[in-house]
């Protein structure tokens, strides 16, 4: 039996179309262009034909990736110039996981209607394509803030969360900033524990400790509050939590803001995240700058009430002199 098509020619794989899918969602087909000639060279004659469409992992033999089965059939119309359009992933949608191999070879087989079907040699795809995997696998963020005030219970308490779809394997790496506000009483410790997890059932690692020793006068003390951590995640809807244990004493949070960022693949080496240090203290001395690089404010009603004295001094000794300054003559006559 003659071959009656010599080769059909990829003139171009249009990562436009990718884009255009990608806007809505995740892309489900891709555009390629072609040149369909004869076994002369030349150009078949125009008009309508079917063309099956099949995608291999290797030049020859190998297995189809996509789709399974007898292939994507399509009706194709070539023009003059044997050039033709067509949408892959029309009938059958594409997934990010056709492109996850090194090599992919495209395979067409051209039927006119006259002639018996002909499979042609496959073409390779080159980089555009990857485009497609590129396009499902990008980064991606999600937050959630909430500045209404949460006092703490005693047990494991979700302060706050939010969801993130990945659209494949890859990993979230999750922030977490607020304020913990302690109501200190002197003589009792006080502690908090803090830490950012994919289950609301417990803290699985601690990222942060707020503490207040005893040693403390009573007040109320505000601490900055941050976590963050890296979790390992698998394609689909992931929702993470920031969670908070009062152990000891009264704490309450506010301010609260949970940021999450999905990357699809690692640079180099994750460890797991190591529990910070930042606000721990030695159990007999006040956190200060060289023990802890956040700032604290304390109010505490002794020093409300020296700061209250001292403004009442410096008001009587205002009045004091504008009393002067309005009667010299008084002050003159009791000199005399």
């Amino acid at each position: 039996m003659g071959k009656n098509f010599a080769s059909v020619v990829l003139i171009a794989v249009l990562s436009l179309a990718v884009a255009q899918f990608a806007a809505a969602g995740a892309p489900t087909a891709m555009t390629v262009q072609g040149k369909l000639t004869n076994s002369a060279g030349n150009p078949v004659a125009p008009g309508a034909k079917s063309f099956t469409f099949k995608i291999y992992d290797a030049q020859a033999g190998g297995t189809d990736v996509w789709p399974a089965g007898a292939g994507e059939t399509q009706p194709v119309t070539t023009d003059a110039n044997g050039l033709w359009t067509a949408q892959l992933g029309a009938l059958v949608p594409l997934t990010s996981s056709v492109f996850a191999g090194t090599e992919r070879w495209l395979e067409v087989t051209v039927n006119d209607g006259v002639n018996p079907p002909e499979t042609l040699p496959r073409i390779k795809l080159n980089t555009n394509p990857y485009s497609f995997r590129t396009s499902t696998e990008e980064p991606g963020v999600a937050s959630n803030d909430r500045h209404a005030e949460l006092i703490l219970t005693g047990g494991i308490d979700v302060l706050t969360s939010r969801s993130l779809t990945a659209p494949s394997d890859g990993y979230i790496l999750a922030i977490a900033t607020g304020e913990v506000y302690i109501v200190h009483t002197n003589a009792v410790n006080s502690l908090g524990l803090f830490g950012l997890a994919d289950s609301p059932a417990a803290i699985v690692t601690v990222q942060n400790q707020t503490q207040m020793p005893g040693a403390a006068p009573t007040g109320t003390y505000k601490i900055a509050l941050a976590a963050a951590t890296i979790l390992t995640v698998s394609a689909g809807t992931h929702t993470i939590y920031l969670l908070g244990q009062e152990v000891t004493g009264n704490l309450r949070v506010n301010d609260l803001e949970l940021s999450l960022l999905f990357v699809p693949t690692a640079y180099g080496t994750v460890d797991p995240p190591a529990i910070s240090s930042g606000n721990e203290y030695d159990g007999n001395t006040i956190p200060g700058s060289a023990a802890a690089p956040v700032q604290i404010e304390s109010i505490s009603n002794s020093t409300i009430q020296q700061e209250l004295e001292a403004l009442r001094a410096q008001l009587n000794a205002l009045k004091a002199q504008v009393e002067a300054e309005r009667n010299p003559a008084t002050d003159a006559a009791g000199d005399e």
